[in-house]
Order: C-alpha cells, then sequence, then structure tokens
C-alpha cells in the first residue's frame, strides 16, 4: 500500500462517507425513538386525564340520577332524561308562582270587596241604629203621622242599600 494509491484512497473515503451515513442514520433513528417515546407518554398521559374525567363525570350522574348502577354506555340518555326532569321542574315551578301570583291577585280583590261590604254594612247599621233611637223616642212621646212616614222612609233607603250592595257584589 502506498501513499499513492488510488484505490487505497477512495476506498477510505468511502467507508469514511458510508461511517458517517451509518452515524446519521443511527442519530435519526434514535432522535425518532426518542420522539416516539415522547408523544406515547403524551397520549398516556392525556389518556390518563380523560379516563379521570370520565369516571368523575360517571359519578356525579350516578349521584344525580340516584342510580348506583349507572355504566358509562348509559350515562348520555341519563343526561338527556335529567335534562328533562329539570325542565319540566322549572315548568311546574312556572307554573305554580303563575298560580299562587293569581291567588295573591284574588286576595287583594276579596280584601277590596269584604272592606266595601263592611263599609255598607255599617251604614245599614249606623241607619238602623239611627231609626231604633227615634223608635224609642217615638215610644216615649206620641208620634205625628210625618214622623212615621219618616221612619218608613229611611227603613226603605235601609233596605234599598242592602238591595244595591247585593246586586253590586252579585250575591
Amino acid at each position: 500500500m502506498s501513499l499513492f494509491d488510488p484505490l487505497g484512497t477512495i476506498q477510505r473515503k468511502v467507508l469514511a462517507v458510508a461511517a458517517i451515513a451509518g452515524g446519521l442514520v443511527l442519530l435519526g433513528l434514535l432522535t425518532w425513538g426518542l420522539r416516539l417515546d415522547d408523544l406515547r407518554g403524551r397520549y398516556k398521559a392525556g389518556l390518563e386525564q380523560l379516563a379521570a374525567e370520565a369516571t368523575g363525570v360517571l359519578a356525579a350522574t350516578r349521584v344525580a340520577s340516584s342510580n348506583p348502577e349507572l355504566n358509562w354506555e348509559s350515562v348520555p340518555g341519563q343526561v338527556i332524561a335529567l335534562g328533562e326532569d329539570r325542565r319540566d321542574l322549572e315548568a311546574s315551578v312556572a307554573r305554580l308562582n303563575r298560580t299562587v301570583l293569581e291567588m295573591a291577585e284574588d286576595a287583594v280583590r276579596l280584601r277590596a270587596e269584604a272592606a266595601e261590604r263592611t263599609r255598607i254594612a255599617e251604614r245599614a247599621r249606623a241607619q238602623r241604629d239611627a231609626a231604633y233611637k227615634r223608635l224609642g223616642d217615638l215610644s216615649i212621646t206620641p208620634a205625628t203621622r210625618t214622623d212615621c212616614m219618616q221612619l218608613l222612609r229611611e227603613a226603605e233607603e235601609a233596605i234599598d242599600l242592602l238591595r244595591q250592595a247585593a246586586v253590586e257584589s252579585g250575591v
């Protein structure tokens, strides 16, 4: 082997290029392997997190639906059923609120009617008491025909007042 051997020089150069190429391939394979390991680790962590969240959702759905036997496949249907139950409950509450409001309005109206009837009854009672007083006074002193006619008119006014109140209140 001489120093100027052209085939030996080419061989050495080919071997050097092959060694460099082999090193680069080995480096590429090592990098690719590390990248795959990193991706696998990320996917594994992500799947573990999803599994933990799914377990939490399943447990919460079991509690919310009062169904400890619930399995993962039934969760979507159970969530839909819970939503329908909530919607029905809200409709019931709204209906009850309207009923309570109507009852409150009726109570106000009935109190006003009761106050009006009490006022009418007080007026009629006052007229009756005045008529009794006059009759009492007339029993002590003799009355004239005019006094009797006046008493009859007052009694008719009291009766008319009661009739009017009955017609207005629908009794």
